[in-house]
């Protein structure tokens, strides 16, 4: 319909962010994806690509890789872990994982564990409140995405658009496609991509 127009060429956005996100193999301004085992101009190795769905530990070794990042000379970047970008299969424990609680299962030693499990309770929960969860449906598996959003034109990725979106009509009652089937055709045309932006700032998991 006509008037879905303006929201489907919005959602496109969204779409294109998503599919670059997940393939992770745009390259960067280093040479490298967004998500990669190492970067460039970092002090030491740096692994910003872990594999596996979201569990309180990769969040854990998420968080404490994002926030100890540092520049080539060694110095705090000063990024902070904000938002947790799931989809739909992972909404749950992404929600679990950065609420005021979480249930912690107990076994049979009084330890948290996920076999021998004799109980489970609700703990407090160090991360809750101080990370935003964003769920998107385009994320059909178990991918993930921690990141920093806080800082002023740093972002996991960046929009390079050459084209802004325009409509294009056809409803010229001469016009071919109305003459041989009767129909009129509308559509918003643009030109854009997603690049890889601030590896700095990320950390995560495409594994579906």
């Amino acid at each position: 319909r006509v008037a879905d127009l303006p929201r489907r060429a919005a959602s496109m956005y969204n779409k294109f962010v998503m599919s670059t996100f997940t393939a992770n193999t745009e390259l960067g301004y280093d040479g490298s994806a967004l998500l990669a085992n190492a970067h460039a101009n970092t002090a030491g190795s740096a692994d910003y690509l872990v594999a596996g769905s979201l569990t309180i530990a990769l969040l854990n070794t998420g968080i404490k890789a994002i926030e100890l990042r540092t520049d080539e000379l060694g110095e705090p970047l000063g990024l902070y872990a904000k938002k947790l970008l799931v989809g739909p299969a992972q909404r749950l424990i992404a929600q679990q994982l950065t609420g005021s609680t979480r249930p912690y299962a107990v076994t049979s030693s009084g330890i948290e564990g996920v076999s021998s499990v004799v109980g489970v309770m609700n703990v407090e929960n160090y991360t809750g409140g101080s990370i935003d969860v964003l769920v998107d449906a385009r994320l059909t598996g178990n991918e993930w995405l921690l990141f920093d959003d806080s800082q002023p034109g740093i972002r996991p990725f960046f929009l390079a658009e050459f084209r802004s979106p325009v409509a294009v009509a056809l409803t010229e009652p001469t016009g071919l496609h109305r003459f041989m089937v009767d129909e009129y055709l509308w559509s918003v045309e643009f030109d854009i991509r997603i690049v890889p932006g601030a590896w700095q700032c990320c950390h995560g998991s495409v594994t579906a």
